[in-house]
């Protein structure tokens, strides 16, 4: 219980651990990441990281963020 308080106290937006931060991925490269086009846009949402936000229930990222510790590679 501890540990998710520390994770909602820092923010979910930049959590990451140390193995991804050492190898510099991003969520461009995860699996999780799910592509939307709307006309010229592009939007990238986390299928696992839930928002009450959106309008879908995903939350919305940026694709050269740090990954976060969810990571999982798409090969």
């Amino acid at each position: 219980m501890i540990n998710q308080l520390q994770i909602f106290a820092q923010g979910t937006a930049n959590i990451a651990d140390d193995r991804v931060l050492a190898t510099g991925l991003t969520c461009r490269k995860c699996k999780h990441n799910q592509s939307w086009q709307c006309n010229s846009k592009v939007f990238h949402y986390c299928g696992i990281r839930k928002s009450k936000q959106t309008s879908n229930g995903q939350l919305k990222i940026k694709c050269k963020n740090t990954a976060c510790n969810m990571f999982e590679s798409i090969n």
